[in-house]
C-alpha cells in the first residue's frame, strides 16, 4: 500500500524529488501501518503518523498561501480539495501520505531533502519530529533498504519453459 501512494504521489510531479523520504518515513513512523497503535483510538494520524496539529497547520490561511500550487496540482491529479479534508481522513492511506508531504513541504519551504539516509534522520527531526532521535529515523530507514530476509529461501519455486519442443502432450 504505501509504495502505491508514495508512486502516485510522485507520479503526480507534484512535489519536487523527495529521494525515497516519503517511503523512509512511512516505515519509520508506522513500519508501513503494521504498528498496532498506528490506527489506535481517537488518533488518526495514519500510516505517516501525522498529527493533528501538524495537519491543522496545512490548513492554515499561511499555510493556503504558500502551498497554494500543491493544493492545486493536488485537486487536479487526484480531485481532493485539501482544505475540504478533515484529520480523520489521514486513515486513508493516500490522505495520509499527501498531508505528510504537503506537512514537510511547508516546514522545510525551499530546503532540498537529503539523499543520504544520516541526513534525512536529521532532516525528520527537525522538520517532521521535533525531539525525534535522528538515529531512530537512521536505524529503522536501514532496516528497510535492507529488505524481507525470509528464512534459507523460497518455499516454493515455478519454473515456466517457453520453448516449442515440450508441446501440450508433455506438458501434463
Amino acid at each position: 500500500m504505501v509504495e502505491a501512494v508514495v508512486d502516485r504521489i510522485e507520479a503526480s510531479c507534484i512535489f519536487s524529488d523527495d529521494k525515497l523520504f516519503l517511503r523512509r518515513l512511512a516505515y519509520v513512523e508506522s513500519n508501513d501501518g503494521l504498528q498496532p497503535d498506528t490506527y489506535r483510538d481517537g488518533y488518526h494520524g495514519g500510516i505517516w503518523q501525522m498529527d493533528e496539529a501538524m495537519y491543522d497547520e496545512t490548513r492554515t490561511s499561511t499555510a493556503g498561501y504558500l502551498l497554494l500550487e500543491y493544493f492545486k496540482g493536488i485537486n487536479r491529479y487526484f480531485g481532493i480539495d485539501w482544505m475540504s479534508t478533515t484529520w480523520e481522513d489521514l486513515r486513508m492511506p493516500l490522505y495520509s501520505g499527501l498531508g505528510a508531504r504537503l506537512y514537510i513541504q511547508l516546514k522545510a519551504k525551499d530546503t532540498v531533502i537529503p539523499r543520504p539516509i544520516e541526513e534525512q534522520g536529521i532532516f525528520w527531526e527537525v522538520y517532521y519530529r521535533p525531539g525525534g532521535d535522528p538515529q531512530d529515523f537512521v536505524t529503522a530507514a536501514e532496516q528497510l533498504e535492507q529488505g524481507c530476509h525470509h528464512g534459507n529461501g523460497p518455499d516454493m519455486v515455478f519454473v515456466i519453459d517457453g520453448s516449442g519442443s515440450i508441446g501440450t502432450s508433455n506438458f501434463v
